[in-house]
């Protein structure tokens, strides 16, 4: 995983997980997307093994 995807798999778990921010401003936010297919969207991208990947690449 490189740097740039780690990012927005990390920024998309801070903003869903801090509840301070809207959905709007998540990596994984498609203004197109219906809300099932929203949903796919998200738990692709915060996926535990993506999650590991993105920790372990800013981790270097």
């Amino acid at each position: 995983m490189d740097a740039q995807t780690a990012g927005r798999v990390l920024a998309a778990l801070v903003i869903c997980s801090g509840h301070n921010k809207g959905c709007d401003e998540c990596p994984a936010y498609d203004v197109e997307a219906t809300g099932e297919a929203q949903q796919k969207r998200c738990n692709e991208l915060l996926s535990d093994s993506n999650i590991e990947k993105a920790l372990e690449t800013m981790r270097g």
